[in-house]
């Protein structure tokens, strides 16, 4: 396991949640499968909390490709939501995605009076909001779900989004 934030408690409870080291400081989350390791069973594994987070994606995805944008745009946002079911929010990777080169992508966004980078935030707020809705998800998990490795830039940039913090955002849905 690599975690690009910082160990939050003693090593060995990560040792004994994961069964196997766990790194910190990385450049970006990752679960590394070794190939001497891939005969080992998982020790924490859940299909039922795998299939309970596939599905908030899922139903948040949907919600989103919803919206009424122009058929070359759409392409673009499709590519965006794809990737976001992977956990890649990056630029370039959306437009590597919808087969378009990152110039084209840009310029694709900024005729429709958006620039790329805000619509991969539109894609991360609407899941980020979706997922938040559900208490047994932490705002840790929650930001990692949607790239971040630094939970304060997460809350930073959600409450950029959405103009109100987490801990508001959950207080206003439970109303």
């Amino acid at each position: 396991m690599e975690f690009g934030q910082d160990r939050v408690g003693p090593r060995e409870r990560y040792l004994e949640f994961f069964g196997t080291d766990v790194l910190f400081d990385q450049p970006n989350n990752a679960i590394v499968f070794h190939r001497e390791h891939l005969d080992k069973p998982l020790r924490q594994s859940s299909a039922e909390l795998f299939a309970y987070v596939q599905q908030h994606y899922k139903q948040a995805l949907e919600r989103i490709r919803t919206r009424g944008y122009s058929s070359a745009l759409l392409k673009l946002h499709n590519a965006i939501l794809d990737n976001a079911r992977v956990g890649e929010f990056g630029v370039t990777a959306a437009a590597e995605k919808a087969h378009i080169s990152l110039r084209s992508a840009q310029r694709l966004a900024e005729q429709s009076g958006t620039s790329l980078q805000a619509l991969i935030d539109e894609v991360r707020a609407d899941v980020a909001r979706e997922l938040l809705s559900d208490r047994a998800m932490t705002v840790q998990s929650v930001s990692s779900a949607v790239g971040y490795s630094d939970d304060r830039a997460f809350r930073r940039a959600f409450k950029r989004w959405t103009g109100k913090t987490t801990t508001e955002y959950r207080a206003e849905i439970a109303d």
